[in-house]
C-alpha cells in the first residue's frame, strides 16, 4: 500500500505505518504531527526535497525508516516540539537529514547510519551505525547559529 501526500501544509494527530506500507511525501511539504509517528515492519516514509516534520509527541522510526530520495541532509528536517518528546530512529535505511529537538531525548539504534545532524537534550547513539555530520547544515540547516559546547562519550 502506497499513499502520497502532495506538496502543502498538513496536520495529523497520528501517523502509523506497518507491514509494507509506504508513505510518499512530495517536496515542499510541512507536516505537523500532534501525537505520534510509529513505523514498524518493512514500512517506510519516502520524502522529496524540502520536507519538514514537526512532532509534538513521540516518534519511533522503525521499519525501513525515512528515505530522503535526494540524499541531501538539508532537504529533510525533523523538529521535536516540547519537552517530554522522544525521537527514536532504528530504521533499516540510512537517515539523511537533520533532527532538531533541543528539549527532547533522541536515540538511534540498529545498523543504520545518520548523515546530517542531531540536536537533542540527550542524544544516545547505539548499534553499529555511525553519525556523519554534514557541515553544510551549519550554514542552512535548522541548527544554524548553534555551537557545540559540551560533548561526552560513554
Amino acid at each position: 500500500d502506497t499513499t502520497t501526500i502532495p506538496a502543502g501544509n498538513y496536520h495529523y494527530e497520528n501517523v502509523a505505518l506497518s507491514s509494507s506500507a509506504t508513505l510518499m511525501i512530495e517536496g515542499n511539504t510541512n507536516i505537523y504531527v500532534s501525537s505520534q509517528i510509529y513505523i514498524t515492519g518493512t514500512a517506510k516514509i519516502v520524502t522529496g526535497p524540502n520536507v519538514k516534520l514537526y512532532i509534538r509527541g513521540n516518534a519511533d522510526f522503525g521499519g525501513q525508516g525515512i528515505i530522503n530520495s535526494s540524499g541531501v541532509p538539508s532537504n529533510l528536517q525533523i523538529y521535536g516540539l516540547g519537552s517530554g518528546t522522544t525521537i527514536k530512529y532504528a530504521g533499516g535505511s540510512d537517515f539523511y537529514g537533520a533532527i532538531y529537538a533541543p528539549e527532547c531525548n533522541v536515540s538511534t539504534g540498529g545498523n543504520s547510519s545518520i548523515f546530517g545532524a542531531i540536536v537533542g537534550n540527550n542524544v544516545t547513539l547505539s548499534g553499529t551505525g555511525a553519525l556523519h555530520y554534514d557541515e553544510r547544515l551549519s550554514e542552512n540547516g535548522p541548527s544554524q547559529g548553534f555551537t557545540i559546547v559540551y560533548w561526552q562519550e560513554n
